[in-house]
């Protein structure tokens, strides 16, 4: 597992999306993005390592289509192990009948971005060398063309069979309302700015990797969230390395007036744009 996504630190782990269609979506998931169901019922539990959920998807009574500006996913991200495993998805999917919106080298990853079937944001991306993420301890990150060519070339006669075992939730970027105030509250959760577009979007992470986070007003500002029954982002999951700092942060959330709801080891609260985190160890 990357060492980003690991113990000691807090990072995203998983996320719950709602859906209109749910046979639809199981098979995006599975075949499109090679994700195994080890949970079914209510809610359905994509996996990876055949342990641990990194997609839950379920389908809420009335569902409806998610209104337009309104918080909630811009996009998530898996990251891959290797440019290897990015260009054996690309040639994967490129004749597959999904929507791809595009790619892009950021500097610190090369990203690969589509929809699944019904319109939420998925990136999938490799990280590049890490020594070159910070120039004079500023993070170096942009926006140039992927070079597509060479990542299929690179996996010209591998297959791909399934997401790797060791892909893992890289990030979440959302939709927000208003910058300033959701930077308190990530700060507040212990996450650290490492990039902001002024005006425009966020960047947050711990322990110095490019970001776990992120969040723009791309979609609008001081938008509400959207409806309980719309379709899209229910809640994503952020690991907390022990009981002693998710206390901690259950203190510091009661004393800031963010909603605070435990339930046994996992505390449920939600960013003042509305976007749904459920912390636990």
């Amino acid at each position: 597992m990357s060492r980003y996504h690991r113990h000691p630190l807090s990072y995203p782990a998983n996320l719950k999306l709602k859906v209109m269609d749910l046979e639809k979506s199981l098979k995006f998931y599975t075949e499109i993005l090679g994700l195994t169901i080890i949970e079914e019922g209510e809610e359905y539990k994509l996996s990876a390592d055949l342990i641990n959920p990194l997609v839950i998807i379920t389908r809420p009574n009335n569902a409806i289509i998610k209104p337009p500006h309104t918080t909630g996913l811009y996009h998530y991200a898996i990251k891959l192990p290797s440019r290897l495993d990015l260009g054996k998805f690309i040639n994967h999917v490129k004749d597959k009948d999904i929507e791809i919106v595009g790619g892009a080298n950021h500097g610190v990853s090369e990203a690969f971005y589509i929809e699944d079937y019904e319109g939420n944001g998925i990136e999938i991306y490799a990280d590049t060398d890490e020594k070159n993420w910070f120039v004079n301890g500023k993070l170096k990150m942009v926006t140039d063309p992927l070079d597509y060519r060479e990542l299929m070339s690179l996996a010209q006669g591998d297959i791909w069979d399934g997401m790797p075992k060791e892909a893992v939730l890289g990030h979440m970027h959302l939709y927000v309302d208003n910058l300033e105030k959701n930077a308190i509250f990530y700060e507040l959760l212990g996450f650290e700015k490492t990039l902001a577009l002024p005006n425009s979007a966020y960047f947050y992470s711990q322990g110095g990797y490019h970001h776990h986070i992120g969040f723009n007003v791309w979609n609008g500002r001081e938008i509400p969230p959207p409806p309980e029954n719309a379709i899209g982002l229910d809640y994503y999951t952020i690991k907390v390395s022990t009981k002693e700092k998710l206390m901690d942060l259950e203190k510091k959330l009661i004393e800031n007036n963010y909603l605070t709801q435990k339930n046994d080891e996992k505390i449920l609260t939600k960013d003042p744009a509305g976007n749904k985190i459920i912390l636990e160890i």
